[in-house]
């Protein structure tokens, strides 16, 4: 279950907060157990998205990144590095979560 993890490191960029877990590379979780709200140090913050990688990650692989963006309840766009196709991707599609992206309420 997905809040079995814990937040690790969050850091803000203008209008987003960057929320890293504990749950990278360890089990994959459908989008719908992701969040939509949370709450952090005294403030309420809305998912906006969720980025993934496969394959090493290391100085000599080649990795493949995601990001699922959180357009509005059950919907999800999936965003590849590998081209320029947006596909809309089902709440059940499972995904191993790297960082996930919020705006503050």
């Amino acid at each position: 279950m997905l809040s079995a993890g814990t937040a690790t490191h969050n850091c803000s960029i203008g209008e987003i907060t960057w929320i890293e877990t504990d749950l990278a590379n360890t089990t994959q979780f459908p989008l719908s157990e992701f969040p939509s709200i949370v709450a952090l140090q005294g403030k309420t913050f809305t998912l906006r998205g969720v980025i993934a990688s496969k394959g090493s990650l290391t100085k000599n692989g080649l990795g493949h990144y995601t990001a699922y963006c959180h357009r509005a309840p059950c919907v999800w766009e999936l965003y590849g590095d590998l081209g320029n196709v947006v596909k809309t991707v089902s709440e059940k599609k499972k995904t191993q979560p790297q960082p996930a992206l919020f705006t503050a309420d």
